[in-house]
């Protein structure tokens, strides 16, 4: 029995307001609403007076308006006599009800709204509808005509679904009649005649303009999705032109624009609040019911782990990590990983808290929760809870504590609540005792029990359920204590009217006019009063009085309290609005600011005032000739009727020249004035000027010419960066037929030159740039250092130079070594670089450099030379060069060479170095340094003879040793042997002869 339970309470809804549906055909730029329905049409006929020329119909008797269904089409239709009796205030109603004028009805596409994404398409009453036409179309049947009588009488079949349009019969009765069919686009325009013809003789069907009034109830709430677009519209309607305003929370946001939709292209947290549109006309203001824009987005966890402790026994409340959300995120708590379902010892709260009852060791865990943006999608996984169980003093060491008896105790109670009639409330009563499974929860209501469970739900609470509600915890079959926790419920009425003022109010000059508005809600609304969107408080008008018990009294009603009156009846439970057109009647128009002539140049604006005065308001039709270019109802391209009465032209062409006539009508009479509009052709620059470079000293010319309304002169201005440019009187500077000449030009005369013609038929100014370019100037603090990592190479950095308004095309390098002439060494260094390695040079020998600039004119003057540097001395990195070895005696060799060549000495030559050993033997050189760099022989003596030696010779600088030169071999020369042969024998070999023989010497004694 802890789970929850509703209760059944009915209740009701009042149902939605009908909406009536429009559609949109063209007829003559007339926009039509579609046909009401019969009731709608009965509805309508109440703001004619009686009808003389119906044949009974629906509900028709005479004295009455007459309303009855078409037998052939099916389709309701009212009729009256335009000279019956007609009041000044049904005959404003009358002409209201035939004007439908929408800014969106829902969210219609561009289809629907026949124009262009976010412009406002507004539909023209029957009545412009009349006075737009000319000559009837053919006739058609006389059922299609109607039945018709007398002069002037009007007869209105608006069947579902049909546009209207006019006919005019072609009996000598002059009758005329509304019909439904196709749009006869063929009638010649007569809107002047038929306008004046209304205005001034019996006021048939007279114009009156309509106040804006909003279609729909206000879309009260809308949600979208963090990023997304959004496109906010104003269901509005009246007579052109209707303008738009909006706020969010109460500041305004944009200016006042003929755009109905607010688009917001991509929503952010910070856009969300009340948004509110406010619509204007010539007749009035009025403010919309306020939109709540809710973004859905998800946030991340913002806090920590967490750490808690509870003792046994005891209830756990673990509240979820804080988390910033849209709408409030669905939660799932885990603990070490797996799902926890609610249970009796286990309760999530409305505020998603874990609450774990009668706690036990087993209870101990790591704790987190998923949270799911059910709009959005997103998910998130809060930090881990770690929850820690002690033991208290009576459990530790017991085993009995699990079926000890605990009185119950209410861990979380319900709370007071404020809910509005007809909104689902829960109340939530969470309670902890031992056992868990014996605790039994209910609830009461001035001692009456209502339910039992943790929850107690109320569908469609009404204020008949405002009190305190009990919860209840006990243990069943104990006598422990019972406990308790008690909650204000308070249930609120939204606001509602219980006296409404009139869409349109009708006020005599100087009579007192009371405009109802009564509300009635719990709690009691706070009314505020506004005209034309302006709070009453803060027009501190003392002509107004506001009653609770009778609404708003106009005292001595004068001209100007003519607007839209509104109030708004706000409290806690919601809000409420309605309004009404206040028309002061009894004066004739009277011009306040007529038109005057103007003249203005072709692509320009024009602007006529007509500002005029009356009661009630005059309407305003501007026409030229006999087309009606602009009224509350009727628009033309480039004609724009505004607020004040004045006609913009926008843009002006040639064929709009001429004579625009203002009417200012209203039920007591109607004036016109009239004013001539001059279109001058457009003064245009025909030959601009174009961007010249020239070399200093040369001359420069800059063209321009204009072409121009013959009727107007024109005058030729020339400007360098904004200065005025003078013609010099040494003739240097001259402007002739407004080309701007400059002879001897220099870098003075650089910059940008803009020519100006002035004239009463426009302005035009074109602009070009003079650059004089010249030589570049030499680059500045050139400086040689030496490479630490190469002896042979220089670093070399320079300033960049002015480069004479002309990009540098490169640098020129020449140096000069050991005081030769000047060479070029780079002849192209990149212009972008203010330093350069130069390499390749020559060890010890001692350099200058200088760099010149070379661009498009040519090649500037070379910088400063930079001061003589010496490179360091370097090891010879040639060996000596013709080693010539022979041998001079036995026991010598001379050997005679050449330095090495003189570039590659790298330095001053201090010696040489001979090195020696026997040839074709892996011993060691001995070695003989010759210090006299101009003696290129050398003898080796002390040799052994015979032998043959291998030779090399190397120089030397103060760097060091350079390369030994190839190896060269000589043989001393022979010697006398130093020992008597060897092994001498002397045989007898006859009496005759001998033989003697011998051994050489050794070889080691040779």
């Amino acid at each position: 029995m802890l789970g929850s339970i509703r209760m059944k309470m009915r209740y009701r809804r009042e149902p939605e307001p009908r909406d009536l549906t429009t559609t949109k055909r063209n007829y003559h730029n007339t926009d039509v609403l579609k046909s009401p329905t019969l009731e709608e049409s009965r509805a309508t006929a109440e703001l004619f007076p009686t009808s003389e020329f119906w044949s009974p119909g629906h509900g028709s008797k005479r004295g009455e308006p007459a309303i009855r269904e078409n037998k052939i089409t099916g389709h309701p239709e009212i009729c009256f006599s335009a000279r019956c009796g007609v009041s000044e205030e049904r005959r404003a109603r009358a002409s209201e009800a035939s004007l439908i004028s929408t800014a969106s009805l829902g969210e219609p596409g561009e289809e629907e709204m026949g124009g262009k994404r976010g412009e406002a398409k507004h539909r023209r009453p029957v009545t412009d509808a009349i006075r737009s036409s000319g000559r009837s179309p053919l006739p058609g049947s006389a059922s299609e005509r109607g039945s018709v009588m007398g002069t002037a009488n009007m007869y209105i079949k608006r069947p579902a679904g049909s546009p209207v349009h006019v006919e005019e019969a072609p009996a000598a009765g002059q009758r005329m009649m509304l019909s439904t069919g196709a749009a006869r686009s063929w009638i010649p325009n007569l809107y002047l005649f038929i306008l004046l013809f209304f205005a001034s003789s019996c006021h048939v069907l007279h114009a009156q303009e309509v106040a804006p009034y909003l279609r729909g109830s206000g879309a009260g709430q809308q949600v979208v999705l963090e990023g997304n677009r959004m496109v906010l519209t104003c269901l509005a309607g009246g007579s052109w032109p209707l303008q738009y305003r909006w706020s969010l929370n109460n500041t305004f946001t944009s200016d006042w624009t003929p755009q109905y939709r607010l688009p917001l292209p991509s929503v952010s947290r910070t856009m969300a609040g009340l948004y509110q549109c406010v619509v204007r006309n010539r007749m009035g203001t009025l403010l919309s019911k306020k939109t709540d824009v809710k973004v859905a987005f998800l946030g991340e966890f913002t806090e920590e782990e967490q750490r808690r402790t509870v003792t046994q026994g005891k209830a756990a409340v673990i509240s979820p990590p804080a988390l910033a959300s849209y709408p409030s995120p669905l939660v799932t708590w885990y603990r070490d990983g797996h799902k926890i379902n609610p249970s009796d010892r286990i309760a999530i709260s409305l505020d998603n808290q874990l609450v774990v009852l009668a706690t036990t060791a087993a209870d101990a865990g790591r704790y987190h929760v998923e949270a799911v943006n059910e709009l959005t999608g997103e998910n998130a996984t809060s930090p881990a809870v770690y929850l820690s169980v002690s033991a208290g003093k009576k459990n530790r060491g017991s085993t009995e504590s699990d079926t000890e008896l605990v009185s119950p105790a209410i861990v979380i109670g319900p709370r007071n609540t404020t809910v509005v009639a007809g909104r689902e409330v829960t109340l939530e009563c969470i309670a902890n005792g031992r056992p868990v499974d014996r605790l039994v929860l209910s609830w009461r209501r001035e001692g009456r029990w209502l339910a039992g469970g943790r929850r107690l739900v109320i569908p469609a609470p009404v204020l008949a359920d405002s009190g305190v509600y009990v919860c209840e915890a006990l243990l069943s079959n104990s006598t422990l204590r019972t406990a308790e926790a008690r909650a204000h419920l308070t249930v609120m009425e939204g606001p509602s009217f219980t006296s409404l003022p009139k869409r349109k109010t009708l006020a005599e000059l100087d009579k007192n006019v009371e405009i109802p508005c009564l509300v009635t809600g719990t709690p009691q609304p706070r009314m505020e009063w506004f005209k034309d969107a302006v709070p009453l408080s803060r027009l501190a008008n003392p002509r107004y009085k506001v009653a609770a018990a009778t609404g708003l009294t106009v005292r001595r009603v004068q001209p100007e309290d003519g607007g839209i009156y509104q109030c708004v009846a706000r409290s806690a439970a919601g809000e409420v609005q309605a309004h009404t057109h206040l028309q002061v009647s009894s004066v004739a128009p009277a011009f306040i600011s007529p038109p005057t002539h103007q003249a203005v140049t072709e692509g320009n604006a024009a602007l006529f005032t007509c500002q005029a005065s009356g009661a009630p308001k005059p309407a305003i039709v501007w026409s030229k000739g006999s087309q009606v270019l602009a009224s509350g109802s009727v628009r033309t391209p480039r004609y724009f009727l505004l607020e004040s009465g004045g006609l913009q032209v926008q843009p002006v062409g040639s064929q709009d020249s001429g004579e625009y006539t203002c009417i200012a009508s209203n039920p007591q009479g109607s004036i016109n004035a009239t004013a001539g509009l001059t279109v001058w052709s457009r003064t245009l620059i025909s030959v601009p000027p174009s961007d010249q470079r020239v070399i200093k000293g040369t001359t420069a010319t800059l063209d321009c010419n204009a072409q121009h309304d013959p009727r107007v002169d024109i005058s030729f201005q020339w400007h360098r960066s904004g200065t005025l440019v003078r013609p010099s009187s040494g003739g240097r500077v001259s402007v002739r037929q407004g080309s701007l000449t400059i002879g001897q030009t220099w870098s003075g005369d650089i910059g940008d030159y803009t020519c100006t013609v002035t004239s009463r038929a426009g302005n035009d100014s074109r602009s070009a740039r003079l650059e004089v370019i010249e030589l570049p100037h030499s680059p500045r603090s050139l400086a040689a250092q030496l490479n630490d990592s190469d002896s042979r190479s220089v670093h070399l950095s320079w300033l960049r130079p002015f480069d004479g308004n002309s990009p540098l095309l490169h640098y020129l390098l020449e140096l000069s070594e050991n005081n030769s002439p000047w060479k070029v060494y780079l002849p192209e260094v990149d212009p972008a670089v203010n330093k350069v390695l130069v390499g390749g040079l020559t060890p010890a020998r001692t350099y200058q450099f200088r760099l010149c600039a070379v661009n498009q004119v040519g090649r500037g003057q070379y910088s400063a030379e930079t001061q003589r540097l010496m490179l360091r001395e370097e090891a010879p990195s040639a060996p000596p060069k013709n080693i010539v070895a022979s041998g001079r005696t036995n026991q010598s060799i001379m050997v005679q060479w050449q330095p090495p060549p003189e570039p590659q000495l790298n330095g001053v030559l201090r010696g040489y170095v001979l090195r020696y050993r026997l040839a074709g033997l892996p011993g060691d050189y001995q070695e003989k340094n010759i210090s006299s760099p101009e003696t290129n022989y050398c003898l080796l003596s002390d040799l052994i003879i015979w032998t043959q030696y291998q030779i090399q010779v190397a120089a030397y600088t103060g760097a060091g040793l350079g390369d030994y030169s190839s190896a060269v071999t000589e043989y001393t020369l022979q010697g006398v042997p130093t020992a008597p042969p060897q092994d001498v024998n002397v045989l007898a070999v006859n009496s005759t002869t001998i033989r003697f023989t011998w051994n050489p010497p050794s070889t080691a004694v040779h």
